[in-house]
């Protein structure tokens, strides 16, 4: 059974193999499917500016295969894509920053757990489970940059986006700043979309919650 395992720099240690099969599943997702010429390919992984301490990721683990999916959370009071590579996505100033609003980025699936014409099954468990983990952890707001076609696909899961900027191009896409509330709504929304009864939710190493900080070690 798939799990999503929350890691950031508190836990970091007990997931190095993890987050290392992470980096090379980006590499293949976003240089090598996607085409991205932006990145760099590290030595057959993809990591950024971005992978800093106070990042937090949510890797859906498989008992057998590893890493078969996950996506990044960042501090909106940190660097993030919109702030430092992509102001020009977001018309509204200051955009809103605190604990309470984090920046959404590098949602994956692994090619052989996709499905056809929809969002995967596994990945409304990751959705689901980032919901659960940011509700949690007192986050009202999100905010992303993506491709503008995401904008309709997560309306359709009960998600309610609102735009930040207009939609531009960049390197042959059209991409959009967007944000979202984090509801209990939307995520009852999902689990009745994707037939989820249950939390698949994993805090290993982090106790009860308790919102990640800015002054936590790297990993």
């Amino acid at each position: 059974m798939v799990s999503v395992h929350v890691i950031n720099s508190v836990n970091g240690h007990l997931y190095r193999d993890e987050l290392d099969q992470h980096y090379r599943i980006r590499r293949d997702i976003y240089i090598g499917e996607h085409k991205w010429r932006a990145l760099v390919d590290r030595d057959g992984r993809e990591a950024d500016q971005f992978d800093y301490p106070g990042a937090v990721y949510l890797l859906a683990i498989d008992p057998k295969d590893g890493v078969v999916g996950g996506t990044r959370l960042l501090p909106s009071w940190k660097p993030t894509l919109l702030s430092a590579v992509f102001p020009q996505a977001a018309s509204v100033r200051p955009m809103p920053e605190g604990p309470d609003v984090w920046e959404w980025t590098r949602f994956f699936v692994v090619k052989s757990r996709r499905e056809e014409h929809r969002l995967s099954r596994l990945g409304g468990q990751i959705l689901c489970s980032m919901f659960e983990y940011l509700m949690e952890e007192g986050v009202r707001e999100m905010r992303s940059l993506a491709e503008a076609w995401w904008i309709p696909r997560i309306q359709g899961l009960g998600w309610r986006p609102r735009a930040l900027g207009l939609p531009f191009p960049h390197d042959g896409l059209t991409l959009a700043g967007f944000s979202f509330d984090i509801t209990q709504e939307a995520l009852q929304s999902m689990r009745g979309i994707y037939d989820i009864d249950e939390s698949c939710l994993v805090r290993r190493g982090l106790g009860e919650p308790l919102p990640v900080r800015e002054d936590i070690h790297a990993i």
